[in-house]
């Protein structure tokens, strides 16, 4: 899990708080490592921590070796630092992810609901893709599939859009599951400047992020685009074309 806690690590953003903590307690660093001490100096937590976010209900997320639980004011773990990822909580409950284990812990650790996956992506904007039973989905932080997992695979092409495959031919869909195209293309890869390339029956063309297709797919190959015009290929024939996909004569 180690790719998915690096994911799921760089979508956290670590507060910035001084030293001080409740109680006259401190955060001190030992060999790069994270403890907290108390008023007289003496370690409280020991500096084993890659990090200790701020306290809050008495309470903080700490994490060590890509794993993640949370210590109480007594430097205890409350939540033993071993999941691969847990949301802040509220009313009581937290989304957390531990291996190929997804749900929903109590302020104790104890799962209190929970699904097998075999794989679980980052979570993005509240959803993420999750592979179950060898068919791809998408779920949302509250544990509800917003697209069911049937598909072949499902991949985040940007600007809220997912590729998913049937068998071998793809198509794309929203983060509420809209489709807008349908599974019949060869290729469609990832938006690059709000466009993605989309290949039907050999053919390449280009669908814009506002859900149109900004060139049909009619071309051998298209090229990157520089200063609004690229490189392609119709009919055996290199030409030039701007970004609606009309020839530039030369």
């Amino acid at each position: 899990m180690r790719h998915l806690f690096i994911l799921l690590l760089g979508l956290l953003t670590f507060p910035t708080f001084g030293q001080s903590l409740p109680n006259g307690l401190s955060f001190f660093y030992e060999n790069g490592l994270k403890g907290i001490k108390n008023k007289e100096g003496k370690p409280l937590v020991p500096a084993i921590y890659d990090e200790i976010e701020a306290f809050e209900n008495g309470r903080a997320r700490a994490y060590r070796e890509e794993k993640t639980g949370y210590l109480n004011l007594a430097g205890l773990e409350v939540i033993p630092v071993k999941f691969d990822f847990i949301d802040l909580f509220v009313d009581g409950r937290a989304l957390a992810i531990q291996g190929n284990t997804i749900g929903n812990i109590d302020e104790s650790g104890r799962w209190k609901k929970k699904l097998e996956a075999d794989f679980i992506g980052a979570f993005e904007n509240g959803r993420a893709i999750v592979k179950i039973k060898g068919r791809w989905g998408l779920l949302n932080n509250e544990l509800k599939w917003i697209v069911a997992a049937k598909y072949s695979s499902l991949q985040d092409a940007g600007f809220g859009y997912y590729i998913f495959g049937e068998g071998k031919r793809f198509g794309l869909l929203d983060e509420n599951g809209h489709t807008y195209l349908k599974a019949e293309y060869d290729s469609i890869h990832p938006f690059v400047d709000g466009l993605a390339r989309v290949q039907r029956k050999g053919k390449w063309g280009m669908y814009h992020q506002a859900a149109r297709m900004q060139i049909e797919p009619r071309f051998d190959f298209i090229g990157e685009f520089k200063n609004g015009e690229a490189p392609a290929g119709l009919n055996g024939r290199r030409i030039r074309i701007d970004i609606d996909g009309s020839p530039i004569e030369d």
